[in-house]
This record gives C-alpha cells, sequence and structure tokens, in this order.
C-alpha cells in the first residue's frame, strides 16, 4: 500500500498531545510539510523540533487557539503562506497524554494514517484560494461599509436642509401670508365700498377640511362676517378678484391677463373694478378680455374683432391716447 504524502502541505491541530501528535509524524514520515499549532507556545516549539528532528520533515509551529474563530482564520492563512498552500487538515482536541514518538509503533501511525486520509476524503479538498477570497471579500465590505457612511451622512445633511427649509418656508409664508392679508382686506374695502375681508390659517379641526388649509372670510356691507361658500354669485367674483389683485400688489408680474372676469359685475361693481385696475397698472401691463364697455373705457388700448361686408373679419387696435381730444369726449 503506497502511503506516500511526498510534496503535500497538512495543517495538523493540537499537535503537541495523544492523536495530533501521532497524526503530524505520520504525515511528516510520508513526506508531507507540515504546519502544526496548540495553544502552549513553549510546548509546540518543543513538539516541533521533536518531530523534525525525528522526521526529517519541514515542520512549522504556529501558536494558535482553534476554539476562536478569528485564531481559526489567521491560523489557515498563516499556514498556507508558511507551506505554499494546504492540502490536508486535521483536528484533534482530545486524547491520552502525549507519548514519546519512539513508543508509537508503524502499526498505529499507518492506522492513525488512513483515518487522516478517510476525514480528509470526507471533508474535500482544501480550498487553497480562501485566503484570497477572503481579502477580496474583506476588501468589498469595506467598500459597501464606506457607501453606508456616506448614505448616512448624506440622510443627515438632507435631513437638516430639510428642517432649515421648513423654517425659512415657514418664516417667508407668514411674512407674504400677512402682507397679502393687509392688501385683500383694502382691495374688499375698494370693490365693495366698504365692509372688510381676513385670510385665516385652519386648522382643520371641523369634518371635511385638510389641516393648515386657508379660510377666506369676507363681511361685505351692511352683512355679517361669513365665508366664501356663503357668498352670492358677484360676492365671490369680487372676493376673487380683491385676493387676486391683493397677491399680483404684493408681488407684481411684467404683465397679467384677466379673460372675462367682469361677467358676473353689474354696473355699479364695474367701476370700482376698473378703479382698482387702473390703480395696480401703474405696476403691471394689465391684457383684459372683456365684453363690458365700462372695462374697456378705462383701456389704453383697444383691439378687436370685426367683420366687413365681405364676411372677413379683421383686427382692429386702438390707442385711445391717439385720439383727439374732442373725440375722447
Amino acid at each position: 500500500m503506497d502511503l506516500s504524502l511526498k510534496g503535500k502541505a497538512a495543517l495538523v491541530c493540537a499537535a503537541s498531545r495523544g492523536l495530533g501528535r501521532a497524526s503530524a509524524h505520520a504525515l511528516a514520515r510520508e513526506g508531507a510539510a507540515v504546519a502544526i499549532c496548540a495553544r502552549d507556545a513553549v510546548r509546540l516549539q518543543a513538539a516541533a523540533a521533536e518531530l523534525a528532528a525525528a522526521t526529517g520533515a519541514q515542520v512549522v509551529p504556529i501558536a494558535a487557539d482553534v476554539s476562536r474563530p478569528d485564531h481559526v482564520e489567521r491560523l489557515v492563512r498563516d499556514a498556507v503562506a508558511a507551506l505554499g498552500g494546504l492540502d490536508i487538515l486535521v483536528t484533534n482536541t482530545g486524547g491520552p497524554p502525549s507519548a514519546p514518538f519512539e513508543t508509537l509503533d508503524d502499526e498505529a501511525l499507518e492506522a492513525e494514517l488512513r483515518r487522516v486520509r478517510r476525514t480528509l476524503t470526507q471533508i474535500g479538498s482544501v480550498n487553497p484560494f480562501a485566503v484570497e477570497e477572503h481579502r477580496e471579500l474583506s476588501t468589498r465590505l469595506e467598500e459597501l461599509g464606506g457607501q453606508e457612511d456616506d448614505l448616512r451622512a448624506a440622510i443627515g445633511s438632507t435631513t437638516e436642509l430639510i428642517g432649515r427649509l421648513d423654517v425659512e418656508i415657514a418664516e417667508r409664508f407668514g411674512a407674504a401670508f400677512e402682507a397679502i392679508g393687509k392688501k385683500f382686506d383694502e382691495f374688499v374695502r375698494l370693490l365693495f365700498a366698504g365692509g372688510s375681508a381676513a385670510l385665516q390659517v385652519g386648522d382643520g379641526e371641523e369634518a371635511g377640511e385638510a389641516a393648515g388649509g386657508i379660510e377666506i372670510v369676507v363681511r361685505p356691507p351692511g352683512k355679517r362676517l361669513q365665508r366664501l361658500a356663503m357668498l352670492s354669485g358677484g360676492e365671490r367674483a369680487l372676493t376673487g378678484v380683491a385676493l387676486l389683485f391683493a397677491m399680483l400688489s404684493v408681488n407684481p408680474v411684467p404683465f397679467c391677463i384677466l379673460d372675462e372676469v367682469d361677467a358676473a359685475l353689474d354696473e355699479a361693481n364695474i367701476g370700482r373694478f376698473a378703479e382698482a385696475l387702473r390703480r395696480l397698472s401703474e405696476q403691471i401691463d394689465f391684457v383684459v378680455i372683456t365684453h363690458n364697455r365700462a372695462t374697456i373705457e378705462v383701456a389704453d388700448t383697444i383691439y378687436g374683432v370685426t367683420m366687413t361686408d365681405a364676411a372677413v373679419s379683421r383686427v382692429l387696435s386702438l390707442r385711445l391716447s391717439d385720439l383727439p381730444a374732442e373725440v375722447s369726449a
């Protein structure tokens, strides 16, 4: 029976006592390079020297505690580095006190060697790339850990930014809300020829209302304070125009297009609407689409569409300031 293991590399745990010493001796006798490990460094060095002297094989002592996972990882890495690879792994955790190698007969050594080979067959071959794979996975884990730290830092920065924006938005909203509320009351008094109005932030306690909504309350002349839904159609139209003019006066824009906003207004309200429009026209250019004659009268320039006798539509424009004074009168 050929038991030669020449050129193989073996790692034997608990090699300073019992079956561990016997396994290491059997493997070394067959030509294997052996790395032996034990917790007691002094006994380990003595066992390594004795084994090397008895067999003439390469023996590498490695002090490690195989009951600790971190020691096992280092043990395998050191064994692969020292032997150039690893073909056989033998673990022995018990056994009687060690006996001198000279007292072990050939039959016992061969029996131990066969047991070691059976164990090796059962556990399969040792992965010689385990250390390299572990290094790659450790590097990948470090990269992912760094990415996780970056993401957590980004989340923290974003949360802080959201907090600052919430505060700034609340401050700006409060300032704009107060300014628009004052102008809204001013335009309601102008358009209604009296009365009052206010903007309120709703608390959402009543059914069907969203928390944080804005409520519009108006008191037309001679009436009690009431919400927008309780007003008539004309009153609602005037209230909407007043709110629009209030927002435009607080935040002016270059120009504004009004499409039939005066359709629901009567002659008395048209005059006040025209007065408010004239006041805002000092800051904003208005394009008003209307069929109301009273609104047309306050315009600086009129654009209209007419049809000739030949049933052809024509666009006409008229700048009222260019007309002679007697015609304007």
